[in-house]
């Protein structure tokens, strides 16, 4: 195998190119059909999303049955939460909110996150979703922080909950939690409890994480 691939060099004046792996080739399958019946999703948040569920499902204990992408590239008063079924391969869209500190002049966009506690922004990155809970917001799901950017999450009581903010003509914000409206909060949060992945994707940068 190594001599063929010095043969090739030596002829070509370049390694030979490697063909995508089997996983590679249906996770490009999926998002193209995905991105292609619903555009309002990121093929790069998708993407990633689907590659970083790939590789951890089973020793983070992630779900087989849902992952969420909030999309804070978008503006608040958009529908950018997408709850992707991962059995029956369809997405559902929704509000969400993101923190105050993300976005101080309150002009809808997310303008930084942040892990740092006291922040009030939204912090970047992946999450678990654990345990449900009955806290101030009512029905609530606590959060995992799954790498540096996002650490402090449970530390910060980053959860997912209802608030009726996110109804307002100009969505409101939070104290850094992905709220969603309330009228869906319990639906979202039977679907996604006990392991589901959560990606907070954005392009905006990352504050003191």
């Amino acid at each position: 195998m190594v001599l063929l691939a010095l043969s090739f060099l030596l002829l070509h004046g370049e390694a030979p190119k490697q063909a995508p792996s089997p996983p590679a080739i249906a996770t490009r399958n999926i998002v193209q059909r995905l991105s292609s019946q619903y555009p309002k999703v990121s093929p790069i948040a998708l993407t990633a999303a689907l590659q970083f569920h790939k590789r951890n499902q089973a020793i983070m204990g992630l779900s087989e049955n849902f992952l969420a992408i909030a999309d804070f590239s978008k503006t608040s008063d958009k529908k950018r939460l997408a709850i992707v079924n991962l059995k029956k391969q369809t997405i559902e869209f929704y509000k969400v909110a993101h923190g105050k500190g993300s976005d101080p002049n309150h002009d809808t966009r997310l303008d930084h996150f942040s892990s740092r506690v006291g922040s009030n922004a939204t912090p970047y990155g992946f999450h678990k979703m654990t345990k449900t809970y009955f806290g101030k917001h009512g029905l609530s799901l606590k959060m995992q922080g799954l790498e540096k950017a996002n650490s402090s999450s449970m530390k910060r009581a980053i959860v997912l909950h209802g608030a009726a903010y996110v109804s307002w003509k100009k969505t409101g914000r939070s104290l850094g939690c992905p709220a969603v409206e309330k009228k869906y909060a319990k639906k979202i949060i039977e679907q996604l409890k006990d392991g589901a992945l959560f990606y907070h994707y954005g392009n905006a940068s990352n504050n003191n994480p």
